[in-house]
């Protein structure tokens, strides 16, 4: 029994560990629509919220050779305002914090 884990971990290892291909073309979409794609593709496994999954994402026309799973998220997921978390062979996605830009006060003139 030991020796069969030790097998399952492994290949699930080599598996995950390893660079792979993506070839994916989309128009604008969803997170979980992209994320169900990729996955397909590379076996890799997506976990995130409902509001998360249906956050919209760009057209994407991304063609990766020999890719970690970190460069497949940056391509898929970063101009769609979501980071991601990598545990093995499962990603999770989250919603990045919105970037707020803050005006300076106008001064007012010395008296």
């Amino acid at each position: 029994m030991r020796k069969l884990f030790l097998v399952i971990a492994f290949s699930l290892f080599a598996l995950f560990s390893s660079a792979q291909d993506l070839r994916l073309t989309s128009g604008p979409s969803t997170v979980k629509v992209i994320s169900e794609a990729i996955g397909k593709q590379t076996g890799i496994l997506f976990s995130f919220s409902h509001a998360v999954g249906n956050l919209p994402t760009p057209a994407l026309d991304l063609n990766l050779k020999n890719a970690t799973v970190e460069q497949i998220c940056k391509a898929a997921f970063s101009e769609a305002g979501v980071k991601w978390k990598i545990n093995g062979n499962l990603v999770d996605l989250m919603e990045a914090p919105k970037q707020t830009v803050q005006t300076p006060k106008p001064q007012s003139p010395p008296q």
